[in-house]
């Protein structure tokens, strides 16, 4: 008989344990692992006789990130069509805490998993790695994490804060790091996510990891030319240059001007697209 991928146990009142079970695979996220963690996420909200949940692997892994063996031919409309990105919102949207207890490798999807999390607790073992950066792909971190969650950074603490989002650590390093988001527990929005990254200020004031602070100018490569740089279509856009693709906006006021704390509340005016206008104020 097959062991479980997924187990549930109950090792104390109120308190629910799931636990992701392929050893033999050091605990990589395949769908099957993806939709049960989901599955009982959904599930244990809605039981009253749950008050918290705590997600955890083994002693040597916690998650060692995507099954790259299921991976592994896919291609990139099929990979969309998976909506493993969607699977997480199961974290976000359960009403009770979520807690992730990690155990040696949490890499990758892994330590994305990590991050969804309300509180995430790492014993001595715990190694923690975006491990992507050491064959060439780029880190796509949170941008408005900084200002729009700073109630969870008090869980995290500053020692973690300071290694989190760590931009100003990446491009002093020369790597092209750019934008990603956890939507949607964090908004897409552009401004604001520069602005945290500027600032790693909160929106109640609480600075956190300052060392990671960045220029608005780095900022705003970032979100246009780092992005296209990962996507490998750099030359073509990411700025505005004779010949690129004619995508751009214009903005009320110059965020490198602005009072940094309001870089977030700065007017988009306009929005071309293609070399044509798709919004205009």
């Amino acid at each position: 008989m097959t062991a479980p991928v997924v187990v549930v146990e109950h090792p104390a009142d109120g308190v629910a344990l799931i636990r992701i079970n392929r050893p033999e695979a050091r605990n990589a996220l395949n769908m099957e692992v993806r939709r049960l963690i989901a599955r009982h996420l959904a599930e244990m909200g809605e039981d009253d006789a749950i008050r918290c949940i705590v997600l955890t692997g083994n002693d040597k892994s916690f998650a060692a990130g995507a099954d790259i063996k299921e991976m592994a031919g896919a291609g990139t409309i099929e990979m969309m069509a998976r909506g493993t990105h969607k699977l997480w919102r199961a974290i976000a949207a359960c009403p009770k805490p979520v807690i992730a207890a990690v155990n040696g490798h949490a890499f990758g999807g892994g330590l994305g998993l990590v991050a969804a999390a309300d509180i995430a607790i790492g014993a001595d073992s715990a190694l923690m790695s975006f491990s992507e950066v050491r064959i060439g792909a780029v880190p796509a971190m949170f941008t408005t994490y900084a200002y729009y969650n700073p109630d969870k950074f008090v869980y995290y603490g500053e020692e973690m804060m300071k290694s989190c989002m760590a931009y100003r650590s990446l491009l002093d390093a020369g790597v092209y790091a750019c934008a990603g988001s956890d939507f949607s527990p964090g908004p897409f929005a552009a401004l604001m996510g520069i602005q945290g990254m500027v600032t790693r200020k909160g929106w109640d004031g609480k600075t956190w990891g300052a060392n990671q602070k960045i220029s608005v100018s780095e900022a705003i490569a970032v979100n246009t030319y780092n992005g296209a740089w990962a996507s490998g279509e750099e030359a073509i856009k990411g700025s505005i240059t004779a010949g690129k693709l004619a995508d751009y906006v214009v903005l009320a006021d110059d965020p490198h001007t602005v009072d940094v704390e309001k870089i977030k509340d700065i007017q988009i005016v306009r929005t071309v697209v293609g070399g044509k206008t798709s919004y205009q104020a």
